[in-house]
């Protein structure tokens, strides 16, 4: 994800054609991930994950698909 957008403790994201997103990431593998198109928001608190880019794969690659026809 380009995530190059930063403020208030908050990520501005998009992927090249992807819909718009803002992430919220804390210490370890906590992250919050909201997704307004689709209108949903994603919090993780877990035990670390390896880098902000593996947080965002989960979202995409799994949760993402899990909630969207």
């Amino acid at each position: 994800m380009n995530a190059n957008k930063y403020g208030y403790f908050w990520w501005l994201g998009q992927e090249e054609d992807e819909r718009v997103t803002f992430l919220a990431v804390g210490d370890g593998g906590h992250v919050i991930c909201c997704i307004p198109e689709l209108d949903v928001v994603v919090a993780i608190a877990s035990e670390f994950i390896p880098s902000p880019r593996d947080r965002w794969i989960l979202i995409k690659d799994y949760i993402i698909p899990a909630i969207v026809d």
